[in-house]
C-alpha cells in the first residue's frame, strides 16, 4: 500500500513544501535551535500589510484540539491550601523555605489567604496595582538616530503594533493579573492565543494563569514550569492528557516561545523566589491575624456581663472555712471563666472571686494599638509610607504627604517601565517577530503612563501665580483642564484667549458683555461726543499771536485812560510776578482768539503771573 504524501502548503515565494506538524506538548523551535528567523530559514521577508500568504509555521505553541489552550484552568485548583487558625509563625517560615527550593503552592495559596483576610492589605497592594493596569498604554516607536531612513517605517510598525495590541479583550484585566501575580506573589504568567488569517499573526486573547501554578522545581536550572499536581480537564481524562501534568515537573514554559508573558520583577534584588512583596508583609499580617483573633476572644468573654451570686455560710455573718466541694466549684467556674463560656457563678461566702491581669488593667498597647502598628508596617512595605492610607491622631502634614506622594509616583513608575519591559520581550517582539521578521530590530515599544492629572484647584492656583508674574497663560487649556467650561469665542477659528494681569476694579472694562444695554448705550455716546469735539479740533483754523481772525494786528499795549501819562511798554521777564497795576490801568497778557476777546483780564490790584505779559 503505497505511502500516503504528507500535505503542502505554499510559501511567500511559490515553493511547495511539506506543512509543519506540531505534536501535544511540542514546539515548532526550540530555544536551543536557531529557530524559524535565523540563518538557515528561507522563507520570504514580508511587507506592511503583511502579504496573504503568511509563513507556513505553525504559530509557536502546540495546543490541544479540544480545549484550545495549553494552560486551561486546572479542576486541582478548586481545592486550595487553607491553613484557617492552624496559622502559626512556625508554618509560615516552613512555607517560605519550601518556597525558596522552587515549590510556590503553599507559599502562594499562604498570601492568598492572609490578604483575603487581611483588607487593608488588599487596600493598600490594590492601590499599587490598580495604578498601572489603569495607566495609558502607548506603543512608541523604536529610539533611531536622527535623519534614519527607517524613521518613517518604524513609526508605522508602531501604528500597526497599537492597533494589534488595543484589540486584544480584557486587556486592562489581564495586565492586572500579571501586575498581582509580579508584584504581590513574586511571578505572574498569561497564555497568548494566538490565530493565523491571510493578513498574518494575530492575538486573539490572553488568559490568566494562577501563580500557584509557577514553580522553579528543577534543581537542575532555574528554569520556569506551569505545573498542575493534580486533574486538569477532569475525571473522565486521564492523568497526563494536559503538558502541565503529563511530565515530572509539567510544562517548561521555555519550550514555548513566543506563547507566555511572564512577568516576574525585582522588587528587593532578589530571585524570583523570594521576590514580591507578599514575602514582604506575610509576617506582620499573620501577627495582626492573630491579634485579631484575640480581641474577638476578649471581645466574646468580657462583653456580656456574667452573674456573680455569693450566700453566707454562718448565723454570725463570718464565712466558714471552704471544704473541698466549693473549692473543686471553684476551679471549674474559674476554668470556665477562661474559655469565655461563664454565665453566671453561686458560691458561698467561702470562695471569693477575683479576676486580675498582669497589667493591672492599664494595658501599656491594646489590640486595637497593635493592629495599627501592623497596618502602617504593611502600608511602608507596599507603598513606601503611611500618609496616603493613614492620619495620625496630631492630623497630616502637606509637605510630608506630597512628599510621600512622590514616591508613591515612583513606585508606580517603576512597575509600570517594568510591565512595558515584559510587553516588549513576550507580546510585541513576537507580533514583530511573526509579522515582519525584517523589522525586528525595529520594533517599537510598550510605554504605561502613569502620571495623575493635576488636581483643578491646583491648575487653577498655577494659572493665577503665572498671570500674576507676568506669564501669559492659555485661558482655553486652563479652562479644559480644570474642567470649567469658558463663553464661546466670536471666532472659534481665532487665537486662544490668554490670561492677563490687570488692577481693573471694574470687571466691565475687562469684559463689555457685562455692561446693561443702558450702560452700552450710554458709554457709546460719550465715544459719539469725544469723536465729535476731536473732528472740531482737527477742522480749526491756526492762529498765529498778533492775530485775530486770520489778519495781523499790532503788539498788544498798555492804553492809558484820559488824563494819564503814556509810558512806553516795558516787557516782564519770563514766569516772574507781576507788580499791581495803578487804578488807571488795565493789564492784558496772551491773544485775543476768534471772537475778539482778550485771553486773559487782569484787575487792577491783583497780581499776576504770566508769561511775556505785557502791561
Amino acid at each position: 500500500m503505497p505511502k500516503k504524501k504528507p500535505a503542502r502548503t505554499r510559501t511567500a515565494k511559490g515553493v511547495r513544501r511539506p506543512a509543519a506538524r506540531v505534536a501535544l506538548g511540542s514546539s515548532p523551535w526550540s530555544p536551543r535551535s536557531e529557530g524559524p528567523w535565523g540563518p538557515q530559514s528561507s522563507m520570504a521577508k514580508p511587507v506592511m500589510p503583511p502579504a496573504k500568504l503568511a509563513p507556513i509555521e505553525q504559530p509557536p505553541v502546540g495546543v490541544s484540539p479540544k480545549y484550545g489552550q495549553l494552560a486551561p484552568w486546572p479542576l486541582i485548583d478548586r481545592y486550595p491550601v487553607v491553613i484557617g487558625q492552624n496559622l502559626t509563625l512556625s508554618y509560615i517560615a516552613s512555607v517560605f523555605r519550601l518556597a525558596t527550593t522552587g515549590y510556590r503552592q503553599q507559599y502562594v495559596d499562604l498570601l492568598d489567604e492572609l490578604l483575603e483576610q487581611d483588607p487593608h492589605l488588599y487596600s493598600v497592594v490594590q492601590k499599587r496595582i490598580l495604578s498601572v493596569a489603569n495607566g495609558r498604554l502607548e506603543i512608541v516607536p523604536a529610539d533611531l538616530p536622527e535623519g534614519d531612513p527607517r524613521e518613517d517605517r518604524a513609526e508605522a510598525l508602531a501604528a500597526w503594533v497599537g492597533q494589534e495590541v488595543a484589540r486584544i479583550p480584557e486587556l486592562v484585566q489581564q495586565l492586572a493579573g500579571l501586575l498581582w501575580g509580579g508584584i504581590y506573589y513574586g511571578v505572574g504568567n498569561s497564555e497568548i492565543h494566538w490565530s493565523r488569517t491571510g493578513d498574518g499573526w494575530r492575538v486573539d486573547r490572553l488568559s490568566f494563569i494562577h501563580s500557584r501554578r509557577l514553580a522553579y522545581p528543577d534543581p537542575q536550572a532555574w528554569d520556569l514550569y506551569i505545573w498542575d499536581q493534580g486533574q486538569v480537564y477532569g475525571w473522565q481524562t486521564p492523568w497526563g492528557a494536559s503538558p502541565t501534568n503529563n511530565s515530572m515537573f509539567g510544562l517548561r514554559v521555555a519550550d514555548y516561545p513566543g506563547k507566555f508573558i511572564t512577568h516576574a520583577p525585582s522588587l528587593r534584588g532578589d530571585y524570583p523566589t523570594r521576590d514580591g512583596v507578599g514575602r514582604q508583609t506575610a509576617t506582620w499580617a499573620a501577627l495582626k491575624r492573630i491579634s485579631g483573633r484575640g480581641a474577638s476572644e476578649y471581645l466574646e468573654r468580657f462583653a456580656k456581663p456574667w452573674v456573680d451570686v455569693s450566700f453566707t455560710t454562718g448565723a454570725d455573718g463570718k464565712p466558714r472555712e471552704a471544704n473541698n466541694e466549693e473549692i473543686a466549684e471553684a476551679q471549674n467556674a474559674a476554668g470556665t471563666q477562661g474559655v469565655g463560656s461563664l454565665s453566671s457563678y453561686v458560691h458561698p461566702d467561702t470562695i471569693k472571686l477575683d479576676a486580675k491581669a498582669a497589667d493591672a488593667g492599664r494595658p501599656k498597647i491594646t489590640y486595637t494599638d497593635w493592629m495599627a502598628v501592623c497596618n502602617a508596617e504593611e502600608s511602608k512595605a507596599v507603598l513606601g509610607g503611611t500618609l496616603g492610607t493613614e492620619v495620625g491622631k496630631g492630623g497630616g502634614n502637606r509637605s510630608l504627604g506630597e512628599v510621600q506622594e512622590r514616591g508613591e509616583l515612583d513606585l508606580e513608575a517603576y512597575d509600570a517601565q517594568c510591565l512595558g519591559d515584559t510587553l516588549d520581550r513576550d507580546l510585541i517582539q513576537w507580533l514583530v517577530r511573526l509579522n515582519f521578521p525584517e523589522d525586528i530590530d525595529i520594533a517599537p515599544h510598550a510605554k504605561i503612563h502613569v502620571a495623575k492629572d493635576p488636581d483643578p484647584k491646583t491648575v487653577l492656583d498655577n494659572v493665577w501665580i503665572a498671570t500674576q508674574a507676568g506669564m501669559p497663560v492659555d485661558a482655553d487649556w486652563a479652562a479644559q483642564e480644570s474642567g470649567l467650561r469658558l463663553v464661546n469665542k466670536d471666532n472659534e477659528d481665532g487665537p486662544a484667549r490668554r490670561t492677563y494681569k490687570s488692577d481693573v476694579a471694574d470687571p466691565t472694562a475687562v469684559d463689555p458683555d457685562l455692561m446693561s444695554a443702558e450702560a452700552k448705550q450710554q458709554q457709546a455716546d460719550q465715544a459719539k461726543q469725544q469723536l465729535d469735539i476731536q473732528k472740531a479740533k482737527a477742522s480749526a483754523p491756526t492762529i498765529m499771536p498778533g492775530q485775530v481772525g486770520g489778519a495781523p494786528r499790532p503788539p498788544l499795549a498798555v492804553v492809558p485812560k484820559p488824563g494819564g501819562s503814556s509810558a512806553a511798554p516795558k516787557q516782564a521777564d519770563d514766569d516772574t510776578t507781576q507788580p499791581a497795576a495803578p487804578d488807571n490801568q488795565t493789564a492784558v497778557t496772551g491773544t485775543e482768539r476768534g471772537g475778539g476777546q482778550p485771553a486773559g483780564t487782569f484787575r487792577p490790584g491783583t497780581p499776576t503771573r504770566s508769561r511775556k505779559a505785557f502791561y
